[in-house]
């Protein structure tokens, strides 16, 4: 399994592969620390799985998840962000993700991700 995560906060990107580590050890990580590097990445590496941040130079997360929508329906996307907004977290949801989680990313988010791997049978 393959996970990009994108985010122009180093410490949030090493957070979340630390925490997803502990309960998806098999999992191959990617980064991206802008929405651009990251839709370049999503076409290389053509990730089974995303974690995008709302708030980033050069794209935003929305931006770049409806790219990726547009490119691969399959692909799974989770937003996760500081921006609480219920407006941004149903846009988000309209656009393609899967799930909205809010920061700072923790150990029980990272099994709430496991678990929805587990639950599709991947």
């Amino acid at each position: 399994m393959k996970i990009l995560v994108v985010d122009d906060s180093m410490l949030c990107r090493k957070m979340v592969i630390k925490h997803l580590q502990e309960v998806l050890p098999q999992a191959k990580f990617f980064t991206a620390a802008n929405g651009k590097e990251g839709y370049r990445l999503f076409q290389e590496k053509a990730p089974d799985f995303m974690i995008i941040d709302l708030l980033m130079p050069e794209m935003t997360g929305l931006e770049l998840l409806q790219q990726v929508k547009q490119d691969s329906a399959e692909t799974k996307v989770i937003i996760l962000s500081a921006d609480v907004q219920k407006i941004t977290q149903q846009e988000a949801i309209k656009l393609g993700a899967l799930k909205f989680l809010t920061k700072p990313f923790t150990q029980s988010q990272a099994e709430e991700i496991a678990a929805l791997f587990s639950n599709k049978g991947e």
